[in-house]
């Protein structure tokens, strides 16, 4: 066996083209097939992307679903066999199943017959009784979670994902589950239980509600509640499941489903065992399984190759298969191009036939090498089917699969061309569907073979629509606190997301933080995060990601004049079509085309163009010799003189070259030598002369990003040499050079500082108005305080979702600074903040828990301790001297003083002030530890430099200088 990447003593199994076989993707990372060298046996080897390892929210929240998943031992759940580290990356092994979700079971064979269902349930019961019994929830039961094998002819079921499970009782402590919900809904909507919807408190009885939802699911091949995002959720909390349409053989299970499927948890069954004997009793009544009868129907047509439909398509075996849809290939018995089908289900279609109509009439009229595009509907009585034009390839998730991701110059043609489709669709008021990659064909085949943009006659194109979610499909996209789904999406945000997994970047689906790119300028990042936030300022799709990746296939050596051909023709360059036209009138200055080409033609024919220009100097240097007098011509050339011999034209002067040009030249010379001083100054000077200053701004930027990041070490030196180019590129409004310059005269020029970090605020950097409110609310800067400029600053920041600047808004209207008291404002800002789990909004929340915000929060010492909890977990230090309070006098948890020393210490010796008063009152007492005035009389004066105040004042109390 041979391996590419190994992890410790797990090899990652490679394929026969030496690619790693990878089991599953999510928003945390990548699971693969590997072989345990030491214990000689496959594992799943789940490894947290490696955009997130630095993050430290992103990291608890991958090691909590390891040991979650380990603190389990069921045959029902896949057991979690090793949780290390190998050279930066975090990884865990578990139990490698060989088999299928049961959510790709119901994609191949479509609604599966009651026994087996009420079997699989019982398993999953199982699984929850143990999870129960260690007080644990799973939070995200759905098909895709639910692992389906066969072993010995017996079908095994394995409940995987614990990425979201939640701690409500059992024995767990201290790092393993105390904090483990985030704030916000987290789940998925489809399968979400009505307390997760409403964000209040869940217990088993959840997890139970969305097994009851996979249950009807697995039954009818689609989920009780469809539609948008908003109507799935608000059917969950107030229509009635349509138990109605059951198929017949699930009767007995009826009654089942209606206890379990209750909004009210009480009046659901109360433990996973009772659950399991109900299901038991009625899988006594459920027919037996005839294991000859032909599954996979829908609508009640057989899909097998050869088959003919509607008397006009002959099936011929081919499918394409969709993330949400199967398209089938048919032959067209008329003679005509291969057809796509794609069948309806015939409960879906009779429900809702009349829009589908209507929506058909729509899409049938719109034309766009974006969309796959719809022929017909033919509605048979027996099996209504979608008629679409049939393309031949992979799916965008297959090529990502295989590139891992794509450099701009090829993601470029293919995003234009989903970002036409879109804006058609918006165009034509259709509602987007919620597309994924998995939605979209990449054709020609070939693509997989070869870089996108040298591929002829590229598409990449989806459906406009398609039986789902709307109406038969699945729905199956986990939804966390910060995670975002496509339904109800504008077209720049669907694009700016696709992009966004395109270029190298998490599925926005699930349980992730905003990560930058590593591929992309900070110019880029920015512009690509707003459209994620809804706040793009670009007229269309198509418009966004010609801003997107402009500058971006500038590093790629792409020019601005030949950005526009390389998308619109699929990345091949521009492709003559008829007769030349005619040559322009001169212009004063060469069009980047014109002077790219003819650059690029003395490239390819220099030693052909040095012998020509040998032979004109030759020439040039021969004497003159003299001619004879001519003939004047006439209007009738004699018959007895001479042809008259044609001048040799002189060769065309070449033209000057364009100076942008040249200046570019030079920059990028300097760029690639490192010299970012000279970079810049040139940048500069291209950008103060040409008409359009955006690519030299953009590279600009990108350099000045680069300055700001860690892996650029700026000594003191370094900055002098650097400040003179920073500052130019700064005065043109480049938004990271301004940064570079705040962020390094903030210790010894704050003045300057701060109206830098004022200037980058202005045009938009968030980060920059959060400093700049900390400068002015410390007098830093300005002599004096001024809470009220500080304050604005803040708003400003929090209105434009940057968590530091809503905790900073918070700390502002709870304390007066500025603005009135209003903690009823600073509550809600503080809860926009934790929804990204911002540890220091979780920490004062947990303040406000502890005391009671009057009409907001009720006093709850069991809330308070959780939310310290979680805030410690996630790093804070302030939280974690709370939690020792809470300790140390048993507010919502048992007193437990030597806990909070503990608690203390490491806070203390991590330089947290509270911790070092806390930590040395702790000595001087005795409490929780052996008196030690000595050690304590340090604390109190290290405490005391730190600016702590009680710590200063007993130091002046014992007159111990400080």
């Amino acid at each position: 066996m041979s391996s590419s990447i190994q992890f410790r003593h797990f090899e990652v199994e490679v394929d026969e083209a030496g690619a790693p076989i990878v089991l599953g993707r999510g928003a945390m990372g990548v699971t693969y097939r590997a072989f345990d060298t030491n214990l000689r046996r496959q594992v799943a080897l789940k490894v947290i992307a490696p955009s997130l390892v630095a993050d430290g929210v992103s990291r608890q929240r991958f090691l909590r679903e390891a040991r979650t998943a380990a603190s389990l031992r069921h045959p029902n759940v896949a057991t979690v066999l090793f949780l290390g580290e190998a050279e930066g990356d975090v990884f865990y092994a578990m139990e490698y199943v060989e088999g299928r979700t049961l959510e790709a079971e119901l994609k191949a064979r479509g609604p599966l017959p009651a026994r087996e269902v009420a079997q699989i349930a019982i398993a999953v019961t199982k699984a929850l009784t143990s999870a129960h019994r260690s007080g644990l929830i799973h939070r995200d039961i759905k098909p895709s979670n639910i692992m389906l094998t066969q072993h010995e002819g017996e079908t095994d079921v394995k409940l995987i994902d614990f990425g979201l499970a939640k701690l409500s009782g059992g024995e767990f402590t201290g790092e393993t589950l105390a904090a483990a919900s985030a704030a916000g809904f987290q789940g998925t909507p489809h399968f979400a239980s009505p307390e997760q919807i409403n964000n209040e408190e869940t217990d088993i009885r959840a997890d139970m509600y969305s097994l009851g939802v996979t249950v009807f699911t697995a039954l009818t091949g689609r989920a009780p509640f469809e539609g948008t995002l908003a109507q799935v959720l608000s059917k969950h909390l107030a229509q009635p499941p349509p138990l109605d349409t059951l198929p017949a053989d699930a009767a007995p299970l009826k009654s089942v489903l209606a206890k379990v499927l209750e909004k009210d948890p009480s009046a659901r069954y109360q433990t996973p065992s009772e659950l399991r004997d109900d299901l038991e009793i009625a899988l006594k009544l459920l027919p037996e399984i005839d294991e000859f009868a032909t599954i996979g129907f829908v609508g009640g047509f057989d899909k097998k190759p050869g088959e003919v439909f509607a008397s006009r398509y002959r099936l011929d075996g081919r499918k394409a298969l969709l993330a949400h849809v199967t398209i089938h290939c048919a032959e067209r018995l008329d003679g005509g191009p291969p057809a796509g089908l794609i069948f309806f289900d015939l409960d879906s279609w009779n429900s809702s036939r009349e829009v589908w109509k209507s929506r058909a009439a729509i899409l049938q009229g719109l034309t766009s090498p974006g969309l796959i595009s719809l022929i017909g509907i033919e509605a048979d009585p027996h099996s209504p089917a979608m008629v679409t034009e049939w393309i031949e390839g992979p799916t965008l998730i297959d090529l990502i699969k295989n590139r891992r991701s794509l450099p701009a110059i090829d993601a470029a043609p293919v995003l234009q061309k989903i970002a036409a489709g879109l804006d058609a669709l918006h165009a034509a008021q259709v509602e987007l569907p919620p597309l994924s990659l998995g939605d979209v064909v990449i054709s020609p085949p070939e693509v997989l073979l070869n870089p996108v943009s040298q591929v002829k006659g590229l598409r990449a194109a989806f459906l406009g629509a398609w039986p789902g979610p709307d109406d038969a499909g699945v729905g199956d996209v986990t939804v966390v606190a910060d995670g975002r789904r496509a339904s109800g999406e504008s077209p720049v945000s669907l694009i700016a997301r696709l992009a966004y997994e395109i270029l190298g970047g998490l599925r926005l689906e699930g349980a992730f933080r905003w990560t930058p790119l590593a591929a992309l300028s900070a110019q880029a990042n920015d512009l690509l995060r707003g459209a994620l936030e809804g706040k793009a300022e670009a007229a269309s799709a198509q418009d966004f990601i010609k801003k997107l990746l402009a500058q971006e296939m500038l590093k790629s050596g792409v020019r601005p004049a030949l950005q526009s051909a390389l998308i619109s023709t699929g990345g091949r360059g521009p492709v003559p079509a008829g007769p030349p036209p005619l040559p322009p009138l001169p212009a004063k200055r060469k069009p980047l085309l014109t002077v790219f080409l003819a650059l690029a033609a003395v490239a390819i024919v220099g030693v052909s163009l040095l012998g020509v220009a040998a032979y004109f100097l030759t020439r040039a240097a021969k004497p003159t010799i003299a001619q004879e007098p001519t003939t004047p011509a006439t209007d009738f050339p004699s018959s007895t003189t001479e042809p008259a011999v044609e001048p040799t034209p002189e060769p065309t002067p070449t033209p000057p070259e364009d100076p942008v040009v040249a200046i570019l030249r030079l920059a990028d010379a300097a760029k690639l030598k490192d010299d970012f001083s000279g970079a810049l100054l040139q940048y500069a000077e291209a950008a103060s002369l040409a008409q359009d200053p955006s690519a030299p701004l953009g590279q600009m930027e990108m350099i000045s990003a680069m300055m700001r990041s860690n892996a650029f070490k700026m000594s003191e030196n370094r900055f002098v040499a650097l400040r003179p180019a920073l500052e130019r590129a700064a005065s043109m409004g480049v938004v990271s050079a301004q940064m570079v310059l705040a962020e390094n005269l903030r210790a010894t020029d704050p003045v300057t500082s701060l109206q830098w970090f004022s200037k980058a605020g202005e045009k938009g950097q968030t980060e920059a108005m959060t400093q700049a409110g900390l400068m002015l609310a410390s007098g830093v800067g300005t002599g004096s305080p001024d809470f009220a400029a500080a304050a604005g600053w803040f708003a400003r920041g929090a209105a434009l979702g940057d968590t530091d600047a809503s905790v900073a808004m918070a700390d502002c209207l709870l304390n007066g600074k500025g603005v009135p008291v209003d903690k009823v404002k600073a509550v809600e800002y503080l809860r926009s903040a934790a929804a990204f789990n911002h540890p220091m909004a979780i920490s004062l929340l947990g303040i406000l828990t502890r005391q009671g915000v009057p009409g907001v929060i009720e006093p709850n010492m069991t809330e308070a301790f959780r939310l310290f909890s979680q805030a410690t977990d996630m790093g804070s230090v302030e939280a974690q001297a709370n939690l020792g309070v809470m300790y140390v006098n048993g507010w919502g948890t048992a007193k437990d003083p030597a806990k909070a020393v503990s608690l203390w210490k490491e806070g203390a010796e991590l330089g947290d002030p509270v911790s070092m008063l806390f930590f040395a009152q702790a000595l001087s007492e005795g409490r929780g530890t052996a008196k030690d005035k000595a050690s304590a009389t340090q604390w109190f004066v290290s405490a005391a430099k730190k600016g702590n105040g009680p710590a200063r004042e007993w130091c002046k109390k014992n007159n111990i200088p400080w």
